[in-house]
């Protein structure tokens, strides 16, 4: 989507539940589209498909996009660690990934906060965006869009949408 609000198009990846390729799933969506100039890359927190957990280190630095990870409420790592941990679920790789994370609480202009882990961008660039994405919103524009199509995509048990 881009800053003016205006559609560009749409791209899904399958992921696996508590698997680990929602990091390459993105970067696929980002080299399929053609617009190169992108602004940065929304994500909606940085779990998929229960604790399929993103890079988003990598993801910026490959596809050479910031990355912006937005949850309305301050994600708990230790929380998240605990279930990794305790389901053994390629635990020292996931656990790196969750305590590499900073999450930032940041005041829009609409007077909402939220909480971003960024990479390749500022906070400042950040808000920004999220000013523009989010005037009448706690989430994004582009990230409700998304669930509304990830809602309509996921009435097939089977699918598993990112």
């Amino acid at each position: 989507m881009r800053l003016d609000l205006r559609i560009e198009g749409f791209a899904s990846e399958t992921i696996w539940l508590d698997g680990d390729d929602s990091t390459d799933a993105i970067i696929a969506i980002r080299d399929s589209f053609q617009v190169r100039s992108v602004s940065a890359l929304l994500l909606n927190g940085v779990t998929f498909g229960g604790m399929n957990i993103a890079d988003i280190d990598k993801i910026s630095r490959v596809t050479d996009t910031p990355l912006i990870c937005v949850s309305k409420k301050s994600p708990n790592i230790k929380s998240m660690i605990e279930v990794v941990e305790n389901h053994q679920m390629k635990t020292k790789e996931k656990v790196a990934l969750l305590r590499k994370l900073d999450p930032v609480k940041i005041t829009l202009k609409n007077g909402k906060s939220v909480y971003v882990n960024i990479s390749g961008t500022t906070i400042e660039s950040t808000r920004e965006i999220l000013d523009i994405q989010c005037k009448s919103n706690l989430v994004p524009e582009s990230i409700r869009i998304s669930h509304l199509i990830g809602s309509a995509l996921g009435k097939n048990k089977d699918s598993r949408v990112l």
